[in-house]
């Protein structure tokens, strides 16, 4: 996609409005990385003013057509309700879908959902096996929440032995 040129400036220079302008016309003729790419500009607030709502449609229409990252990121967006209303359920489905593709923002994702028991029952074991798979998928985080659950099981055992 020409956009993507423009935007991380190979073989071209870098310019976003160019890149955007590329974005919205391959995404008006059905590219769904284009849509992905127009949600992560207005999330970001680059070349365009921060705006998570529209952040939000773009990634929606993204993922109708089934883009894994979108699903992913779409999920999460839904389950902080960072420009949407928070929804668990509507996060679990979308995070879901992400997670069969091996997306590990998807993976990711799902993992801080059990981690934290947010619409769904609270498991650091299930959490562990998403941050697992989201680390291996290259996920940097994830791999911090795998050491803090790791920690806090540790602390937890060690608390249970001296209380008996």
């Amino acid at each position: 996609m020409l956009g993507i040129l423009y935007y991380d400036g190979q073989a071209v220079k870098r310019d976003d409005g160019r890149a955007y302008e590329l974005f919205v016309s391959a995404a008006k003729k059905g590219s769904a990385d284009a849509m992905q790419q127009l949600g992560h500009l207005y999330s970001s607030g680059i070349y365009v003013e921060k705006d998570m709502k529209t952040a939000a449609e773009w990634y929606k229409k993204a993922a109708e057509r089934g883009n894994a990252r979108v699903e992913g990121c779409l999920g999460g967006m839904y389950l902080c309700g960072e420009g949407v209303d928070k929804d668990y359920r509507k996060a679990h489905e979308l995070l879901k879908r992400s997670c069969s593709k091996g997306d590990m923002t998807g993976l990711y994702n799902m993992g801080y959902m059990y981690d934290k028991g947010l619409g769904v029952p609270k498991s650091a074991r299930t959490a562990r096996i998403y941050y697992k798979q989201a680390e291996k998928s290259g996920h940097f985080t994830a791999g911090k929440r795998l050491v803090n659950i790791s920690f806090i099981a540790r602390l937890a055992a060690e608390w249970l032995k001296h209380k008996k």
